[in-house]
């Protein structure tokens, strides 16, 4: 478990990596290392286990909304 709430993303001319940070969610489940991105999840209740391919407009909207960003657009 590299991260359990918010991990950093680094892009690279190598790829895109997913890196440890500092602040863990509630579980406290993390650790500083990064590994290469293989794929985004989003997890969400319901009443069985199932898992589907959103489509990109959806997998989008909600990557961007549960990202933290700078407020400059030239920081970002």
């Amino acid at each position: 478990m590299i991260n359990d709430d918010k991990p950093f993303l680094r892009v690279t001319e190598n790829g895109v990596f997913v890196c440890g940070t500092p602040w863990n969610g509630k579980h406290g489940l993390g650790c500083q290392m990064e590994a290469p991105l293989r794929a985004i999840v989003r997890l969400r209740r319901g009443e069985t286990n199932s898992i589907e391919r959103a489509d990109l407009l959806e997998g989008t909207r909600d990557f961007y909304a549960a990202t933290c960003r700078f407020r400059d657009r030239d920081l970002m």
